[in-house]
């Protein structure tokens, strides 16, 4: 989404004071939030009551949890994350660059009157977004993507969801976050690691889960259904 002519520009950039790895290949990362919602009541309450100094922390910690978390991978050359913070429908976006996009309207509306659970929900937005800018994904179906960045968000503490049984294990988000948490808990440590790293190496294919874990992914999806 543009951002428009009219729209009063709140820009900070902050580097890192050390640069952080990927694979074990140091690479350092300029961090920026570009409010162009300070016309909005959204974008007047992120910089009240989260602001940019704290959401510029907020991804330098995901960074690091996300560096862990991906750490067999191959490196993926991100020199700059900007945090656009716009008025659109929905929550947030990334694609796979340094550009995250965050909803003010969905600012306004998350917790009202409530600083702190705002900022813990728009924290956990951000750890799943900013997954998006470092994960593989290399022809990845789109409920392995988000499975794989709401797994990122759920093990970092900042899950909302509950896990529930039925859908399918690819239908994404919290469904196959909570697939993935039971495969790397009771199955295969660091899967989603591996996983990741398969993903970096080759294009996408089903049975990554046979390679990783020794059973195809419809076995897999039974037994943790039956799990639950």
């Amino acid at each position: 989404m543009g951002i428009q002519s009219f729209f009063k520009l709140n820009r900070l950039t902050i580097p890192t004071a050390e640069p952080f790895c990927i694979g074990n290949v140091a690479l350092a990362i300029n961090f920026s939030v570009d409010n162009a919602a300070l016309n909005t009541p959204g974008g007047q309450r992120f910089d009240k009551e989260l602001g940019n100094d704290a959401m510029i922390g907020v991804l330098q910690n995901a960074q690091a949890f996300i560096e862990n978390a991906f750490s067999m991978a191959p490196t993926k050359n991100i020199a700059q994350v900007t945090l656009h913070v716009e008025s659109f429908d929905g929550v947030a976006f990334s694609y796979f660059g340094g550009d995250i996009h965050l909803s003010s309207d969905y600012v306004e509306n998350n917790n009202p009157g409530n600083s702190q659970a705002l900022k813990t929900e728009i924290t956990g937005v951000l750890y799943h977004e900013e997954t998006h800018v470092l994960q593989n994904s290399n022809g990845a179906p789109s409920g392995v993507i988000e499975g794989v960045a709401d797994f990122i968000r759920l093990r970092a503490g900042y899950a909302v969801w509950e896990r529930r049984q039925g859908g399918k294990w690819d239908d994404g988000y919290s469904t196959t976050a909570f697939f993935f948490d039971w495969i790397d808990s009771t199955q295969t440590d660091d899967f989603v690691n591996k996983l990741n790293q398969k993903l970096g190496i080759t294009p996408w294919n089903v049975n990554f889960f046979v390679d990783l874990t020794g059973k195809d992914v419809d076995t897999l999806w039974q037994e943790y259904q039956n799990s639950i």
